[in-house]
């Protein structure tokens, strides 16, 4: 969970104010039990819900863009192989800082649940990935959910994963 608390971290000790400084230890450790009660919906049960979480996206992606789903299941790739970091870690492994307190800011502004807002940010990655995804084979699919999207607008993956919630 280290992915988890190193933003947190990173971004109180960028505040300078005393006050704030002598109390980091205890207000990171606050922010990270709050991200925690989001995410344990992943982690119930020593992780039997994973499964579930699992199908979970898998029926949402079959609702909002079957034939994506279907090149994934055509090419037998596991969502546990992407999907699984991605929603667990709140993108900590993909994205450099900046990008990461980015997508961690509107996930906290969205009103949903953080494990919500990170399935539907996955959803628009795959979204606007659609073309590519379509037409590649596994392991053009694989390089491109583990490497290439960190080279996706930020931006961009946020507004359009709000857009597909309505």
């Amino acid at each position: 969970m280290n992915e988890i608390l190193a933003p947190l971290i990173y971004c109180f000790y960028l505040d300078k104010n005393q006050y704030f400084s002598k109390n980091l230890e205890a207000d990171v450790f606050y922010c990270f039990q709050e991200i925690m009660k989001h995410l344990e919906l992943w982690f119930v049960d020593n992780y039997i819900n994973v499964p579930n979480k699992i199908r979970e996206f898998e029926k949402l992606l079959q609702q909002r863009d079957e034939a994506v789903y279907n090149a994934i299941k055509k090419n037998n790739i596991d969502f546990n192989f992407f999907l699984f970091r991605w929603c667990s870690l709140c993108f900590s492994q993909e994205y450099e800082i900046p990008e990461i307190l980015r997508i961690w800011d509107s996930a906290f502004s969205s009103g949903k649940n953080l494990s919500d807002f990170f399935m539907y940010y996955s959803l628009a990655i795959l979204k606007l990935n659609h073309e590519k995804i379509v037409r590649y084979e596994m392991t053009q699919i694989m390089t491109l959910v583990q490497e290439e999207i960190r080279n996706l607008d930020v931006e961009k993956v946020i507004k359009y994963s709000s857009m597909i919630d309505q």
